[in-house]
Order: structure tokens, then C-alpha cells, then sequence
């Protein structure tokens, strides 16, 4: 990888803070509605129970208690909502949400890359689909977006997988949908793998047809 791919990369890593420059500088909070009421309560529980040393498996703060670890969406083992652990507040939910668009920018780069496109191409489809309203305008559920934005890597190991036929892109597309299923939100990741099943068939049957027209 030389020096300009990194640069692009690190580009589109740092460009969430200065696109929210506002959250960044603390002076809002990314994060509306259900990030606020539900989530984020959540997501402290979780971190308290575990900073105590307890893994938060019973949640009794609501109704006569409630099964938290088996709820799902309390998203205990997201890694982005790990952050938390360092201080739950207004700073960290803003923070793992940057983070959440910093990976859907990286990859969709890395998918747009596997299809060669230039490098500048693959910053423009990064920039318009991990900026999008569609995600912008779905803070209020972070595990939706982290969801969302990790889709395109699980196109780029599939697009890899059918080019080169590794193990390594097995356990790599397989370890990108696991961290979708801890992030826990039941509609994209449903969407997500319907779209990679349909792509993977479609790859695949490209690939049996060209070497059926080689023979």
C-alpha cells in the first residue's frame, strides 16, 4: 500500500470529526431521540456493571427488571460501544458515533477498491455513501448505522473470496458479520445479509459461467 492510499485513508478516517465539527468540539451531542433515552442508558449500564466487575446480564431498573444481556440491543459486546467503558457520557456516544462513520467511510473505500476503481473514485463513493442522509439521519440508532457501515466490507471479503478463493477472506467476512450481529440492530443486519447471499450467488455464477465458456 503506498503512500497515497494511506493518506486517502487517513483522510476519510479524521473526516467524520471535522463533518461534525460541532459534536466534536462538544457543543452537541451526535446522537437524537432513541441514542439518547435508550441506547445510551444502555450502553452505561453495560459499562458500569462491567467496570464493577459483573457482567450485566439482568437489567433492574426497568419495570420489576429485565433481561439486559439477552434484551441484544443493549449491544454489550460492540466493540465501539467498549468506549464507554473509559467514562460513560455525551463525549464517548459522540465519539463511538464518529467512529461508526469513520468505518462505513473505510469501507465502502476498501469495497470500491476490490472493484478497482482509482483511488480517487473510491474517496467519492466512500464520501457518498458514509455522509449520506440515509446514515446522518440515523444516529438516533447507533447499532443500525455501525450495521449499515460495515455492509460494504462484507461486499469487499465476498468480491475477494470470489477473485481468489482464500480462507482468510472467509475468516475476515466472517468475523465483519459477527461484529453485525453485536451491534445489534435486527432489521439492517437481515438487509445485509440478504444483499451479500444475492451478491455472493451473483459473483459466483459469473465466475462458474467463465470457466464453463474456457472449457
Amino acid at each position: 500500500m503506498d503512500k497515497k492510499e494511506w493518506l486517502a485513508r487517513l483522510f476519510l478516517l479524521l473526516l467524520p470529526a471535522v463533518f461534525f465539527w460541532r459534536e466534536t468540539l462538544g457543543w452537541l451531542t451526535l446522537g437524537d431521540q432513541d441514542a439518547v433515552f435508550w441506547f445510551f442508558p444502555a450502553y452505561k449500564f453495560s459499562a458500569e456493571q462491567i467496570g464493577a466487575g459483573s457482567f450485566p446480564l439482568w437489567n433492574p431498573y426497568q419495570y420489576g427488571g429485565i433481561p439486559f444481556f439477552g434484551e441484544w440491543q443493549s449491544g454489550t459486546l460492540d466493540p465501539l460501544n467498549w468506549i464507554h467503558w473509559l467514562g460513560a457520557s455525551s463525549r464517548t456516544l459522540t465519539l463511538s458515533m464518529e467512529l461508526s462513520f469513520a468505518v462505513a467511510l473505510l469501507a465502502m473505500f476498501s469495497y470500491a477498491r476490490s472493484l478497482n476503481f482509482t483511488r480517487r473514485a473510491s474517496v467519492f463513493a466512500a464520501v457518498i455513501f458514509g455522509l449520506s442522509g440515509f446514515l446522518v439521519g440515523r444516529t438516533l440508532y447507533p447499532g443500525f448505522v455501525r450495521i449499515v457501515a460495515l455492509t460494504p466490507l462484507v461486499l469487499c471479503f465476498t468480491e475477494r473470496l470470489s477473485r481468489r478463493g482464500r480462507w482468510r477472506d472467509v475468516v475476515f467476512g466472517a468475523l465483519i458479520i459477527t461484529w453485525q450481529i453485536f451491534a445489534a440492530h435486527p432489521q439492517p443486519l437481515i438487509y445485509s445479509s440478504l444483499l451479500a447471499c444475492a451478491y455472493a450467488l451473483f459473483k459466483f455464477q459469473i465466475k462458474f459461467q467463465i470457466s464453463d465458456l474456457k472449457r
